[in-house]
């Protein structure tokens, strides 16, 4: 970068070992004293991140803004949430906004009840997102030998929206396990109504964009990767290799068996399903 003219600067980390190499100057928080100063909470694109305790968090801005279309909207877009840590806090609102759209409330109309009082029991429990606090790092803190590594893909939906979301398991060399999230995806249904087994299956191709995404940006040797989902009608959609389907079906099963292999698909109890939280 340099030699290109580029000067990279105000380099933050969760090192303190790291950043002692550094010149006072070049570091984002010039002033700090590694030796008595508390590591700052920085941003890191677009997320707060905690470098001392070296988790991700979540800043809420109090706000008082009319529960109104424009409102809701404004209040909604203040959680930047790129990796779907909040997806299941988040998709509430976004069905209740869709509502308002069916039911043909103006923009800066007064939203009417029962939405008025969903609203304001989301507002209440937004300060809790505050003290969410996520570990950035996917390794084992142990900091074991890790023998075995696995990605673990959930979808399901509902009436109301689809989701899935990706976990990553470690396996030591003294067979202790190590699971993580690595990354969800939620969606509204459409508002020309799809039906259950349909939002299941384009949940399950969601899966599978979100598989493409992580395999490409993880640099981790992956000993396996398994998809699951709660639908058996999916599940035997996606296994069956010899019936001819309707071009809905068939064009998310070719989707889906571009990204993965039918065996990698097995059922999961909806109880079970961590992707229901999102859906």
């Amino acid at each position: 970068m340099k030699e290109g003219g580029f000067h990279l600067t105000k380099f933050t980390s969760n090192s303190r070992k790291l950043l002692a190499t550094l010149p006072e100057k070049e570091r984002a928080n010039p002033a700090l004293n590694l030796d008595l100063d508390q590591l700052p909470i920085g941003r890191a694109l677009g997320l707060h991140w905690d470098t001392d305790l070296d988790t991700f968090l979540f800043k809420v801005v109090p706000n008082n803004k009319p529960p109104t279309k424009p409102g809701i909207l404004s209040t909604v877009s203040c959680l930047f949430d790129p990796l779907g840590f909040m997806g299941p806090f988040i998709l509430p609102v976004k069905v209740l906004l869709q509502e308002l759209w069916r039911m043909g409330i103006q923009w800066d109309e007064r939203v009417p009840e029962p939405l008025l009082t969903q609203w304001h029991r989301w507002i209440e429990s937004l300060p809790l997102v505050a003290k969410i606090k996520i570990p950035r790092c996917f390794r084992n803190p142990s900091h074991a030998t890790t023998t075995n590594v696995q990605l673990h893909y959930f979808s399901d939906a509902s009436n109301h929206g689809y989701a899935a979301v990706s976990y990553l398991k470690l396996v030591d060399d003294q067979g202790r396990v190590h699971c993580t999230f690595v990354k969800g995806k939620r969606h509204n249904t459409p508002l020309k109504q799809w039906s259950v087994p349909h939002l299941e299956l384009q949940a399950a191709v969601v899966s599978t964009h979100l598989h493409v995404l992580i395999h490409d940006e993880l640099d981790l040797p992956l000993h396996s990767v398994t998809f699951w989902t709660d639908s058996l009608t999916v599940h035997q959609y996606i296994t069956n290799e010899k019936r001819r389907f309707e071009p809905f079906v068939a064009n998310r099963v070719n989707e889906i068996h571009d990204a993965s292999a039918p065996e990698q698909w097995r059922h999961v109890p909806t109880s079970l399903n961590p992707a229901d939280e999102g859906s």
